[in-house]
């Protein structure tokens, strides 16, 4: 099914408006990160070619976010480790379950449309222990990721791919539970709560996503849409340390989605493939 980048945005957008409210109605704290953040403040709203909703929430609220996952409103489903142990990724989703969405890596994943819930954890003060800190995440999830198949094949670096097959086979000794338990003590290492920096571990943009734990208390808002949603203290201060000069757009042949799919369907449902 061809879904437009319009009709993907949409259904994303009713999302994050029931993420919105259940947090609100849960006073539970997030903040818009990442691509999410630079969208409402330099587009107001969706990065035009981004099909992607990212969010944070500090650790002792992601937990409790989590802990009432059940009460999410239809036909939208929060889903985790922690709930699930056949989920594949660190962090929590919100998922349409009015739709199914198959992901291209080597062992697809199918699920439903989505939006990023990602916990904020606190690091180290020092700048090499932050360095180190992220490394060792970025490392375990990365070796997480490889054991479970759970990549994109990449046609223009085979030997890349094969040299992740290979290192699969090689993870085959090492249990999964292991892998997903180093990871939590390695995220859980620091409180948000008593560090002076925090940020997503988990983001793409590594260090640069470590600002000060200031940013996240208490924060601010940011107008995305139709909605107020909340964000770090000062957006600016935030997407600058991630984006450098965040207000100029980048090259045409970068203002591409970064997900692959093998299968979108927004008629179907993923419970009842």
């Amino acid at each position: 099914m061809d879904i437009s980048i319009q009709a993907t945005q949409d259904r994303i957008l009713a999302i994050f408006k029931c993420f919105d409210q259940f947090c609100n109605d849960n006073k539970i704290p997030y903040f818009s990160l990442g691509g999410t953040l630079l969208g409402a403040v330099r587009h107001g709203g969706f990065i035009p070619w981004d099909d992607d909703i990212d969010v944070g929430i500090p650790r002792e609220h992601y937990d409790r976010f989590i802990t009432l996952a059940a009460e999410m409103p239809t036909p939208y489903r929060v889903e985790s480790r922690e709930l699930d142990s056949q989920y594949i990724y660190p962090y929590a989703k919100v998922y349409d379950t009015n739709s199914i969405v198959t992901e291209d890596y080597i062992e697809p994943f199918t699920r439903g449309l989505w939006i990023d819930v990602f916990p904020i954890d606190g690091t180290y003060e020092s700048s090499t222990l932050q360095w180190a800190h992220f490394k060792s995440v970025k490392f375990i999830n990365a070796m997480t990721f490889i054991k479970t198949r759970r990549y994109s094949p990449d046609p223009s670096h085979r030997m890349k791919t094969n040299a992740k097959r290979l290192l699969s086979l090689g993870l085959s000794v090492v249990p999964e539970r292991m892998l997903h338990s180093t990871l939590e003590w390695l995220l859980r290492r620091r409180s948000p709560r008593d560090s002076t920096a925090s940020g997503n571990l988990l983001g793409r943009w590594g260090k640069r996503e470590i600002v000060c734990s200031k940013m996240f208390t208490p924060g601010s808002t940011v107008e995305f849409c139709d909605m107020h949603v909340q964000a770090p203290a000062s957006a600016a201060a935030y997407l600058d340390a991630i984006y450098g000069d965040y207000m100029r757009l980048p090259p045409e042949h970068q203002r591409v989605s970064g997900h692959k799919f093998t299968r979108v369907d927004f008629v179907s449902s993923y419970m009842n493939p």
